[in-house]
């Protein structure tokens, strides 16, 4: 049976969310969102594409949130709770939303 990568990340976001990982669950929904987009032809991800140019392609102040909460916790000190998966799965939503309209 075929699972695409973006169930599979959230799957384990929200695995890893109950375990009170949060930054961990924050980089998958964020790795699952960009999985959604490129499966839905809607933005060309490849292994080297970087946010800026996913941010580019879609032109969304929303992507830019999420990509600018990612980074800072992916790759600078900030921590993330709860509250940051949630919104972070809605945000997803409304990106998704909007591109596949």
């Amino acid at each position: 049976r075929y699972l695409s990568g973006n169930l599979v990340d959230q799957t384990l976001a929200e695995e890893r969310a109950k375990a009170g990982d949060h930054e961990a669950a924050l980089r998958l929904l964020y790795r699952a969102g960009l999985l959604r987009m490129g499966e839905r032809g809607l933005i060309a991800v490849n292994p080297g594409t970087t946010s800026a140019e996913v941010a580019d392609q879609i032109e969304s102040p929303v992507f830019d949130r999420l990509w600018s909460d990612f980074d800072s916790v992916a790759y600078g000190d900030a921590t993330a709770g709860p509250d940051d998966v949630e919104r972070t799965k809605s945000e997803w939503s409304s990106v998704l939303e909007r591109d596949s309209s």
